[in-house]
Parts: structure tokens; sequence; C-alpha cells
């Protein structure tokens, strides 16, 4: 679909469901960002929902405990631990994941939240452009990091886990010039993350809308890698409210941005709520939500771009390109993709 501005605008304006409820004892649930903004408010509506464990993986340590600490006062609950994350840097993800496999015995709930928005151009010490890196390959790697022992979880308590990524309504009406598509360029992701690509983009808010239409590319892509497992992956937007994604903005962008809030956003909680509906909502029709674009409470067509064979296309040379690089740095990751490739194939037969 395409969603034209006074939609957009009619969806701001939309009241927004109460909070999704569920029981989460003994679940283990992890909320990347959790330290501030939609990540700290989905986890305290999480939180009251008494999970085994709740894991805040944030960048920095110190935030991520005073986050505990305010989650604690908010709902009394004392069962959430401060993990360490930088998505930033690559081995940063690595190392998280690696720790999980080794400390935690379930997954129930992968919430990837954590993004950026630049107004220009970073360069990461991996060698990306930072918000690339930070909202797509990193936030990629860690889903797909995680994604067996998701299906482990399914498959030993009979549940449907699930892995959310926060997208953006942003990704409406953006798309990549063909270029990034060419078999004969190096891979689709190096040349987004090129400085002379981003120099026509930077600064402005269409390299965000670019990070939020990969994540809608990826979450269909990885549906389709599980489709025939238990895990449900959905992309949520959370609608434009208040955050801190402005916080890299430039002096006359962050001034834009706080007159915009005044008149459109709405609050952060309101928002968080829409994290939480994708995270553990909707059960009663559940495979609606795989590779859902979530919006509301409801599933939504994403944009038109992404959809129908030209879509698809598009879909699968991002796909393989992202498989490949995430590859160069974690071998674990071809491993998990030929896996599930396996199991599909196998099925079929």
């Amino acid at each position: 679909m395409k969603k034209s501005f006074i939609s957009a605008i009619r969806d701001q304006y939309t009241k927004v469901p109460p909070v999704a409820q569920a029981d989460l004892t003994g679940k283990i649930v992890i909320v990347v960002g959790a330290n501030t903004g939609l990540g700290f408010e989905a986890s305290k509506h999480l939180a009251r929902m008494n999970p085994g464990k709740l894991i805040l993986a944030c960048r920095s340590e110190e935030k991520g405990k005073a986050a505990v600490d305010g989650i604690k006062q908010a709902t009394g609950f004392g069962r959430a631990e401060v993990w360490q994350v930088d998505l930033s840097k690559l081995s940063s993800v690595i190392a998280f994941a690696d720790r999980f496999e080794r400390e935690c015995g379930r997954l129930d709930v992968l919430l990837a939240n954590a993004g950026v928005g630049l107004d220009k151009y970073r360069s990461t010490e991996d060698g990306w452009e930072e918000s690339l890196q930070v909202n797509n390959l990193s936030t990629s790697l860690l889903c797909l990091r995680l994604a067996p022992r998701l299906v482990e979880t399914s498959m030993k308590y009979g549940t449907r886990p699930r892995i959310v990524v926060v997208s953006s309504e942003m990704h409406y009406g953006v798309s990549f010039p063909e270029k990034v598509y060419d078999d004969g360029q190096e891979s689709s992701f190096q040349v987004l993350s090129s400085r002379e690509y981003c120099a026509a983009i930077m600064p402005g808010a269409t390299r965000y809308a670019e990070t939020k239409l990969l994540n809608v590319f990826f979450t269909l892509s990885l549906s389709e890698l599980l489709k025939d497992t238990p895990v449900v992956v959905n992309t949520v937007t959370p609608g434009y409210c208040y955050s801190d994604l402005a916080r890299n903005a430039s002096a006359v962008q962050a001034l834009a941005d706080r007159i915009a809030k005044a008149i459109l956003a709405r609050s952060t909680e309101k928002g968080a709520r829409q994290l939480v509906y994708a995270a553990v909502g909707g059960e009663e029709k559940v495979d609606t939500l795989r590779g859902a674009f979530v919006n509301l409470h409801r599933a939504d067509e994403p944009d038109d771009y992404v959809l129908g064979e030209e879509g698809k296309k598009r879909g699968d040379k991002l796909w393989k390109d992202l498989i490949l690089e995430l590859s160069k740095v974690d071998g674990r990751v071809l491993e998990i993709v030929q896996e599930y490739s396996a199991n599909r194939g196998a099925k079929s037969t």
C-alpha cells in the first residue's frame, strides 16, 4: 500500500488501544535499548507481566542499572538484569549472543528496539556508516544469532516465541536507487554505507527512513526463513512519539522536531504499547502477525515497494548480501541460515 500524508496524520490522532496483557511467568524477555524512551516504557509494561527474567540490553551499564532501579520503583519487579551490548560494535553483539547461549536456557521474546538517527556521516570501528550498522546490521545479527534459542524454546515448552523488530511508518514512500541491487556492484550494504551514497541523503530524515525500510525487508526475510517453526517474527511502528531519537540532530533539526512533536506526537508510553502488542498481544490470531507490519494493534500492509514480485527480488538481494556481510564476522550466521533453509526444503519434499 501507499500511505498518504493524511492517512499518517489520522493514525497519529487515533486512540491507542490499552496495553496488551500476557502471563510471562517463567519466561525470559530481552529488550534492546531498554534504558530510555520506548524501550524503557515497554520494559515497564513487560515487567508487570511477571517474566522469569527481563534482560535490559543496553550500551551503557550505568544507565542500564538506573533503568533497573526505575523499573523496580515503578512496578515492584525485581528480576530485571542489565546486559551490556553496543550495537556500534559487531564484536559486542557476538559477545552478547555467546553469553546468552551459555547462561540462559530459553528465550521467549526478543524486542529489538535500539536505533539511532544521525544528521551526518559517522563511521564505526567496523567500517560501516553508524546508523546502518546500529539499526540494521547489528540488529539483524542479534536476531539471527538468537533465533535458534527461540526455536528451541518453542519446541521444548510448546510456546510461540516472538522476535520483534522496531521499524517505522517512515518506510512508506522510500526506495533505493537501482545501483543498490546491481549484482555487478559490491554488496548492497557496502553501497548504502559508502560516503558517496550518504553524502546525497545526509543531513535529513531520509537515512533514518532507509534504515526502517531495511528493517521491514529483514523482517519479511527472517519470517520466511522461520516459517516452518512456531516462532513469530514481526515488525512494529510505535508511531510518531516522544523519544530520544533526535538526540544526535543538529540544532535546527532538533527545533523542528520539538515543534512537530508538540503538534503530533503521542506519549512515549503510548508508543511503547505498540511494541508490547507486537511482543505478546494478539494470541488469538498470532499467525496473522507472522511477517506483519504492526500498527495500532493490527497488521497493516507495508509499502508496495517491499511487496509483489519486484519487492521479493529486492528483498532476496538484500537478504543475500546481508548474510554475506554478517558471515564475514560471525560464521554462525551462515550455519543458522543453512540449517533452517534445509529444514524448509526437507519439509517441502
